[in-house]
């Protein structure tokens, strides 16, 4: 289950990049994405929790953060954690 969510998430990201634009699909877009790893459903079933990770290219760095998203909001927000 966790690899299905995995899968998931990264379609979703990578096919709205892609959708955004008429260009080709560049290394540099490949290094820019961001990306989502480690979804973790809380035990109760009520949020998920996972690593983002993004790159800044002018720094020649990248910065992962914990995310948190409600999963029983209608409209669910996503928080920081």
């Amino acid at each position: 289950m966790r690899a299905m969510h995995r899968v998931i998430f990264g379609m979703t990201f990578v096919g709205a990049a892609m959708a955004q634009s008429s260009a080709p699909f560049t290394a540099q877009d490949l290094v820019s994405l961001r990306r989502l790893s480690e979804p973790q459903v809380s035990p109760d079933g009520h949020s998920v929790v996972y690593v983002l990770r993004e790159t800044d290219l002018t720094a020649n760095k990248s910065r992962t953060d914990l995310w948190l998203l409600d999963l029983t909001a209608r409209n669910a927000q996503i928080s920081n954690a």
